[in-house]
């Protein structure tokens, strides 16, 4: 599927998986974004059931490496690594570093350390849809 993609669709599509997919799973699983719940959504997603991609994650100490081996291809490559710095970067607010092969992408964290600005999960809040529909629609009692 992912050869059909271009380069930057597959990175779009890696990005909107993980400021849509990525935020509302771990929210609706563990209720709350952390980095323990971002590595555990990574295990259920490579683990025997999913199937999606093989993971394996270390930690020395200071740096979590987290290696996801996949079989997709150089653009699901593309598309892994868009959505784990996307996952790390928006919703985490760290700075992962990253490279990539045909078949696997190698994320590399330094241990979180506190930052003030804000990312795109902190601006990006979803609303129901009925609460959307008053608020673009006027409405008027007559008079």
């Amino acid at each position: 599927m992912y050869s059909y993609f271009t380069v930057e669709q597959a990175r779009e599509l890696g990005e909107w998986a993980a400021k849509n997919f990525g935020r509302d799973f771990i929210l609706f699983r563990f209720k709350k974004l952390s980095l323990d719940t971002v590595l555990e959504t990574l295990r259920l997603l490579g683990s025997r059931y999913a199937r999606i991609f093989s993971l394996q994650h270390t930690f020395d100490g200071r740096v979590h490496t987290i290696i996801v081996k996949h079989g997709l291809g150089a653009k699901g490559s593309i598309f892994n690594e868009q959505f784990l710095t996307s996952i790390f970067k928006g919703l985490l607010n760290l700075d992962p570093e990253s490279e990539r092969t045909e078949d696997q992408v190698v994320i590399r964290l330094k241990t979180p350390r506190e930052i003030g600005k804000s990312t795109w999960s902190e601006s990006y809040r979803r609303q129901p849809s009925e609460s959307r529909i008053r608020e673009e629609i006027p409405i008027s009692y007559g008079g």
